[in-house]
């Protein structure tokens, strides 16, 4: 049993990394949450129990979020002066963070999310906390769960 987990780990490393080899450009990941968490407590309202959790994955644009870059520039162009991201990949995982601050100085932060992607496993955590003005988390969510590209 455990030789099949490990055989299915490196066909599912093999297929990921052969996928960004052919074509790098931005993939889409279909995410099923398993775990919702709010306060990191299970949420009552459960949002991703019918539907899945898009990702877009673009490893040359530095980014890994539920909204294509693209898109997110458009619909928060007004607020591209406040924000500061950070992406990061290993032979392990793909790390993203996410960082909106009150004002351009960037002194307050208003909101910030984590994203973290396991490349063998294709397990996802995805965590976003919101800030009061004295900078003291008052609200967190949370997702967890597998990812598939459209080659596995």
């Amino acid at each position: 049993m455990l030789k099949v987990f490990f055989i299915l780990i490196l066909y599912n490393l093999i297929i990921f990394t052969l996928h960004f080899d052919l074509r790098s450009e931005e993939i889409q990941l279909n995410c099923k949450i398993e775990k919702e968490l709010e306060n990191n407590k299970n949420a009552r309202k459960k949002n991703y129990k019918e539907e899945n959790l898009l990702i877009y994955l673009d490893e040359e644009e530095g980014w890994i979020n539920d909204k294509k870059k693209q898109d997110w520039n458009e619909e928060f162009e007004n607020e591209l002066g406040r924000v500061l991201t950070f992406f990061k990949h290993d032979e392990k995982r793909y790390l993203f963070k996410y960082m909106l601050f009150h004002s351009l100085d960037k002194k307050k932060i208003e909101s910030s999310f984590f994203l973290e992607l396991d490349k063998a496993t294709m397990y996802i955590k995805f965590k976003k906390f919101y800030f009061n003005f004295d900078s003291k988390v008052y609200f967190t969510s949370e997702v967890q769960g597998k990812c598939f590209s459209d080659l596995n």
